[in-house]
């Protein structure tokens, strides 16, 4: 198995150490869901290796997870959580 190897404007994006993800899945009943975590670049890495090899990881494992819901996409809810986050 090949290393996921991040692109410049990642490792840009985490330069400051930590980022605020998107995690999208969906669980074993098919029903969709979102997480933001807040995760460094090996956390990071690791999330985008299980991706591409189809690998199964709980979203803890990338990092800390600080917002879900069972949504297929953020509502403004989430949104406007995710602005006051960063703020």
């Amino acid at each position: 198995m090949t290393e996921y190897s991040p692109s410049f404007a990642e490792k840009v994006k985490f330069g400051s150490g930590e980022s605020v993800v998107t995690y999208f899945g969906k669980n074993l009943l098919g029903e969709s869901f979102f997480y933001y975590i807040r995760c460094d670049m090996d956390g990071y890495r690791k999330m985008k290796e299980d991706f591409l090899y189809k690998n199964y990881s709980n979203p803890e494992t990338y990092g800390e997870v600080i917002y879900s819901d069972n949504l297929p996409e953020p509502d403004e809810k989430a949104k406007a959580f995710l602005k006051k986050y960063i703020g």
